[in-house]
């Protein structure tokens, strides 16, 4: 290492970014997924509650081992299976029990807020995170 060179960093950068336009449109593909996965996240939150909404995100869990097994060909252990019927269970206990936060009625949107719709996005945006981890994994493997 002699120092910092100016010129030796931009050129550097611009041969990462523009050299190697291939690999960046790889990850590229993800990157725009997570865009699309935050919007929908966003539009959920307005239609749940937050205890609802926390636990049903959490079968992008779900999302991620089946796109996993799908595109990676990954195998999981009876214990992994156990647990992810558990999770999937839970969350389908949660949404069925038809719960509410005790403060939900009064929140501002409560009247605007639609569940299912709600649920929904928050599903599509499950799939759009375990798609776009997964992919990434791929990218890099």
């Amino acid at each position: 290492e002699t120092g910092f060179h100016l010129g030796l960093t931009v050129s550097g950068v611009r041969e990462a970014a523009v050299g190697n336009f291939r690999g960046n449109l790889r990850l590229g593909v993800p990157a725009l997924v997570y865009v699309v996965q935050n919007a929908l996240l966003q539009w959920s939150a307005s239609d749940l509650s937050a205890a609802v909404w926390q636990l049903t995100y959490q079968g992008k869990t779900l999302v991620t081992a089946a796109f996993s097994i799908t595109l990676l060909g990954k195998r999981f252990k009876r214990v992994q299976w156990l647990a992810i019927f558990i999770m999937g269970l839970g969350i389908a206990m949660v949404q069925l029990s038809g719960s509410q936060e005790t403060g939900q009625k009064g929140m501002a949107n409560a009247a605007e807020q639609v569940p299912v719709r709600g649920f929904l996005l928050l599903v599509l945006a499950a799939c759009f995170s375990g798609f776009a981890s997964v992919y990434t994994e791929m990218v890099f493997k």
